[in-house]
């Protein structure tokens, strides 16, 4: 392979200390999301193949001429440089050109270290509708990455926003991974000082107050508040009831269903309000509704566009919106 084969350009953006795709070094991001190189390199990067053409398997020779092409292109964008953090992944692009940007890191350890399509919905949705956070207390649940929390607290709308997750999920200390709540406190740290800024820089408009909770929902009564800054250990705390709620593809199947049925009526207040968004076709979605009502909730479904997302993937073209998608609203019966 020859330089002729890069047909998707990178290079490298110093005010995010990220590579981007070539096409977006010039443009203003409000968020962006970024993968390591070392996890990366592996996907071709370098390498359009989102043309819809069927792969063409390769022979041994060239497989390492492709590897050794991503390698040697990666190296010249780097030029010598050892401070780059690694890809961009998604990238949203901004009006504000003085606006520090959120950097949000992902990695593919588990799900919900990923950022996935139906988060960008969601947080399309939440910022044509903060009217329903305005002066409120927020919990988000299952967060992952922490890309809608940290973007709502940003906003200043609600008076917190506190981001959850849970260190179990297919996670252990043995294998030397890093946990979903690693990576979420991480982000949240990282990002202390562009919440700050923005802080800063609109003295009527601050950020709101950013927490972090790990939230096991099989015993949602017992969380442990992750600190900020990172001094000490995780501490017990009390399960502390939200006004808002947020989640975004939460139901996979019937038992997480149920678990997150009883995580909700213990930090819902009575007069509060639950939004998920799922993909309608996942398992668990039926079961959720029908729990609902169970428990003496109301389960409402609301309208709202999915289409014209804005948000650049980088890996090839803009990803397709290929799923269907639901948006609920769940509150106590009255």
């Amino acid at each position: 392979m020859s330089n002729e084969d890069i047909t998707r350009p990178w290079c490298l953006s110093d005010a995010l200390g990220l590579i981007v795709p070539a096409t977006m070094r010039l443009v203003k991001c409000s968020v962006v999301t970024f993968i390591s190189s070392a996890e990366a390199l592996p996907q071709d990067p370098y390498t359009d193949n989102s043309g819809g053409m069927m792969m063409v398997p390769m022979n041994q020779e060239q497989a390492a001429a492709s590897k050794q092409l991503q390698l040697t292109a990666h190296g010249e964008v780097l030029a010598g440089r050892s401070d780059i953090r690694g890809y961009a992944r998604w990238l949203l692009p901004s009006d504000e050109c003085q606006q520090v940007p959120l950097i949000i890191k992902e990695t593919g350890e588990h799900t919900g270290s990923r950022v996935w399509e139906g988060s960008w919905l969601y947080l399309r949705w939440l910022m044509c509708n903060l009217e329903l956070v305005r002066g409120k207390s927020v919990l988000e649940l299952g967060a992952g990455c922490g890309l809608l929390g940290i973007c709502l607290a940003r906003t200043g709308t609600a008076t917190s926003v506190t981001v959850s997750d849970f260190k179990g999920h297919g996670w252990s200390a043995e294998e030397g991974r890093s946990s979903v709540m690693d990576l979420l406190h991480g982000n949240v740290l990282e990002n202390s000082n562009a919440l700050s800024q923005f802080s800063k820089a609109h003295t009527m408009h601050k950020s709101s107050t950013l927490h972090v909770l790990e939230i096991d929902w099989a015993t949602p009564q017992e969380p442990l508040r992750w600190q900020l800054p990172a001094l000490v250990a995780p501490k017990k705390c009390t399960a502390d009831q939200h006004d808002v709620i947020l989640g975004t593809e939460l139901l996979y199947s019937t038992q997480g269903a149920s678990l997150l049925l009883d995580t909700l009526t213990t930090w819902m207040k009575r007069d509060g309000a639950f939004y998920l968004l799922n993909n309608v076709n996942r398992t668990g979605v039926k079961e959720f509704r029908a729990g609902c009502h169970d428990r003496g909730l109301q389960c409402t479904p609301l309208e709202f566009d999915q289409t014209q997302l804005s948000v650049n993937w980088s890996f090839g073209k803009n990803h397709a919106m290929d799923n269907t998608y639901v948006l609920f609203c769940v509150t106590w019966a009255k």
